[in-house]
């Protein structure tokens, strides 16, 4: 082997080398996604529950705290804002 195939080997791996490590830096690790992903899911059930509060407390200023004709409703948004105060404690 002559010093000219020696680099061009030394070159080739180094090029190998420095890519795998440029993907592994560029890329989010599997950790990282799934924690990502939780926060989403996390983000998104507060934003339904708040959602869901919204609701509950425009029904009550309007019809009162029983809610008048919209009663079936309100008892219905009662049951899913606890459903989801008991998902997001977890």
């Amino acid at each position: 082997m002559t010093v000219t195939e020696i680099a061009a080997a030394l070159g080739l791996v180094g090029m190998i080398a420095g890519g795998v490590w440029a993907m592994d830096a560029r890329h989010a690790s599997q950790e990282d996604f799934q924690e990502l992903a939780g926060s989403y899911q996390q983000f998104s059930l507060e934003q339904k529950l708040w959602s869901y509060r919204q609701r509950l407390w425009y029904l009550q200023e309007k019809l009162g705290p029983n809610c008048g004709v919209a009663a079936q409703e309100c008892r219905w948004l009662r049951e899913e804002i606890t459903r989801l105060e008991r998902r997001l404690r977890r």
